[in-house]
């Protein structure tokens, strides 16, 4: 249990017991009074300054002998009192049962109830049984008779009332149709075995139902009606007491509350005399320090102190001031650990000031120690951790004050000690963006960093990086946040010099793609005329027999459009990348492209022993495209799917789609070759790269035919797609706007992005 709950506990202990609905008088062995709460004052008309040391006796007007002699067996009595104002009042008292039997220097304490109107009520139940002879069936209080079966003979009209029924039906009733099962078996004694005792007048209280259902207790006077000498009947004179009983059950329930709070106590309530004897423990001590009360209750208090000294202390500030609130002492348990405990005492006086005993509060706080030395590494810890982060750390209140700062603001030529106490807002170049910062948090949680300017204490300016976030903590603190700044200097600077790095890559990037586009017709010239020397002086070489010389000559010219082969790749990159690649739309036959490239492919799909096929669906046979483009797409497309496949089959599809962009058609070649895996799939269209580089070994190729057949595609306002299950084959799919406008429109929109 915490401090702030253990006060509540007594504050609230307190406030019952001043408060009790009953009066609660404490007294010593004197007699004398020594507590009187707010209902004693009004019980008996006295104030407690009026009370406080005087005897018990001037009060009530009598011995208080005359109470405890009269005490039963549950230690209750009643007393009637005659007040200074010649008022009587009858009342009711209870003594708390550890206050009988006690040591002789124990306080008595008894809860009173104001009783004068049950008194009342039963002066007039005795004078209306005195006057029973005379009682017609027009009393007030319940008059009714039944015979020895319990049948209703005669009832007045104050019963029938009371009962809920008129007096011709309870007339036909018997008399267990009105009364609880729970006193049937009384009702049974009273006509079958006791009647000799009905001969004088007995008295009862039995709980009866009303018609509705409801119930009620009533106090029932019994005689037996006679004839002659036989008993006949039973009279009965009854009156309600529900009231009353609904105050006893109060009363006892009050006694209960009272009992079920000392005894709920978490921590360990504790009387001693003036000699240190302890005369009273709470159950709690058990669960506490593991005694029973039984085991200490007439030992010294000092046989349960770590250290003697220390109730030597405690009692001397007792003997000073009267209490001690809170006072750490240290506490043997029955197991013989030392606990850490928290005792609040007072000592309790008599009307002279005389000290009596002594009564306090001890509290186990070994949890309690635990959690501040716990409390105590966490805030080393994050003592550390603050006073050694990078970052400045400061803390905002809701009016925008610095009211903590980390000693890393020394980076910014501030003090912790002088920057606390200035508006944050101070800070930045431009309180504006604090502003933006303030009114962000507003709304929001945190806001994550957020890019600035902040004025040094020497007046430069450096960007930062500003992370702030709420709070949540008491409502002193409602509204503030944490800011966190970070000196970005050298990351704009690196930024600064990515950004020219960058900038220089691609002008450089840009003056080779534009070299390269530029130098087409220079590199192309020597090579077309390589290859065709090399071919006119083969045939010459074969024509004059040289066979062999006519073969070396060959090679020279298959090396020279190999290489006229990459150098056209490279230099159609280069274009594209330079932005000076233009197209050349116009109306083609689909049927003689197809032969074409069919024608093309053939020779290359049966040296690896490939069956190739092709399907058109077109509705139409003339396309408008750049036809030499698309040629020099699908032979690329074509040509891999036969160079990556053997044994097996390939299918060029052609057909027409429409969707909500336009109208469309689709290339589509798909084989049953080596496949690509997962992982491959994300380079496949990257420059001078295959899918895996060992294909580059086995199959050749400079990686560029994918790259140079998609940029194709999408200036052409299209794109390709691949699709492909390793070890089964792929599927190459190249999507053209069917009409040449999508083709323009698309075609802009590509230059101006390049």
């Amino acid at each position: 249990m915490t401090d702030i709950q253990a006060t509540e506990t007594e504050v609230f202990l307190q406030t019952l017991a001043a408060n009790f609905p009953s009066a609660i008088i404490a007294w010593n062995q004197k007699t004398e009074i020594q507590y009187w709460n707010k209902s004693a004052e009004q019980l008996f008309g006295y104030q407690v300054p009026q009370v406080k040391g005087r005897l018990l006796a001037d009060i009530l007007g009598k011995n208080i002998s005359e109470l405890l002699d009269s005490l039963s067996s549950d230690h209750s009595a009643r007393l009637s009192s005659l007040l200074d104002d010649s008022k009587i009042i009858h009342t009711h008292w209870k003594l708390l049962p550890y206050s009988v039997n006690q040591n002789p220097e124990q306080l008595i304490v008894a809860i009173v109830e104001d009783i004068s109107q049950l008194a009342k009520l039963e002066f007039e139940h005795q004078f209306a049984l005195r006057s029973l002879e005379q009682v017609t069936l027009h009393i007030n209080d319940f008059s009714y008779s039944y015979d020895l079966s319990g049948n209703f003979i005669n009832i007045n009209d104050t019963a029938a009332r009371e009962f809920g029924y008129s007096k011709e039906e309870m007339l036909n009733l018997n008399i267990k149709d009105v009364v609880l099962p729970d006193y049937h078996q009384s009702i049974n004694k009273i006509l079958q075995k006791d009647l000799t005792n009905l001969q004088n007048i007995s008295h009862y209280e039995i709980q009866v139902r009303r018609k509705n259902g409801d119930t009620f207790w009533i106090e029932i006077a019994n005689r037996l009606i006679y004839m002659v000498d036989t008993p006949v009947g039973v009279q009965c004179i009854a009156h309600n007491i529900d009231d009353r009983k609904k105050f006893e059950m109060e009363l006892r329930e009050n006694e209960q509350r009272f009992r079920r709070i000392f005894e709920s106590f978490q921590d360990t309530y504790y009387e001693a005399d003036m000699n240190g004897m302890l005369t009273l423990l709470s159950p709690s001590v058990e669960l506490q320090y593991g005694f029973k009360p039984e085991e200490l209750i007439g030992k010294p208090a000092a046989s349960v102190y770590a250290d003697p000294s220390q109730r030597d202390v405690l009692v001397k500030k007792l003997g000073e001031q009267g209490f001690v609130n809170d006072y750490e002492i240290s506490l043997v348990n029955k197991a013989g650990e030392i606990l850490p405990t928290s005792c609040s005492t007072r000592l309790v006086t008599d009307e002279n000031n005389n000290p009596i005993y002594v009564q306090g509060v001890l509290r186990n706080i070994t949890q309690r120690k635990k959690s501040e030395a716990a409390l105590k590494n966490s805030e080393a810890r994050f003592r550390s951790i603050f006073n050694s982060i990078p970052d400045a750390f400061l803390e905002i209140n809701s009016f925008e004050t610095i009211v903590n700062a980390s000693p890393s603001i020394i980076q910014f030529h501030y003090s912790p000690e002088k920057i606390i106490g200035q508006n944050i807002s101070s800070l930045f170049e431009n309180k504006e963006e604090w502003r933006d910062i303030k009114n962000w948090l507003t709304t929001h949680n945190d806001i994550q960093d957020q890019e600035s300017t902040l004025i040094k204490n020497n007046g430069v300016s450096v960007p930062i990086s500003v992370t702030a976030y709420k709070i949540a903590s008491n409502n002193q603190s409602a509204g503030s946040s944490i800011c966190i700044i970070r000196d970005i200097s050298d990351n704009k600077h690196y930024e600064h010099e990515l950004e020219l790095a960058r900038d220089q890559a691609l002008e450089a990037s840009r003056a080779k793609s534009s070299f390269l586009a530029n130098m087409s017709h220079e590199l192309r010239t020597p090579l077309n005329a390589i290859i065709g020397y090399s071919e006119l002086l083969a045939e010459d070489a074969l024509d004059e027999g040289r066979e062999e010389a006519s073969n070396d000559l060959k090679k020279i010219q298959s090396s020279g459009t190999h290489l006229l082969s990459i150098i056209s790749d490279i230099l159609d990159l280069s274009k594209i990348e330079a932005g000076k690649l233009e197209l050349n739309i116009d109306d083609y036959d689909i049927k003689e492209l197809v032969k074409d490239i069919i024608l093309t492919i053939t020779p290359m799909a049966q040296k690896n022993n490939n069956e190739l096929s092709c399907q058109c669906t077109l509705t139409k046979d003339i396309i408008q495209t750049d036809v030499m483009r698309l040629k020099q797409m699908l032979f690329n497309l074509l040509s891999n799917a036969c160079k990556f496949t053997s044994d097996g089959k390939i299918n060029l599809h052609i057909e027409e789609q429409n969707d909500e962009d336009g109208s469309w058609i689709y290339f589509k070649i798909n084989d049953t070759g080596i496949g690509i895996k997962d992982t491959q799939m994300e380079k496949l269209f990257n420059e001078f790269t295959q899918a895996d580089s060992t294909t580059t070994k086995k199959y050749g190729g400079t990686g560029l035919g994918l790259v140079i057949s998609r940029r194709f595609c999408q200036l052409m306002g299209g794109n390709i797609e691949a699709k492909s299950t390793y070890g089964k084959g792929s599927l190459f799919v190249i999507k053209l706007p069917l009409h040449s406008a999508a083709i323009e429109k698309t075609t802009n929109k590509s230059h101006k992005s390049a």
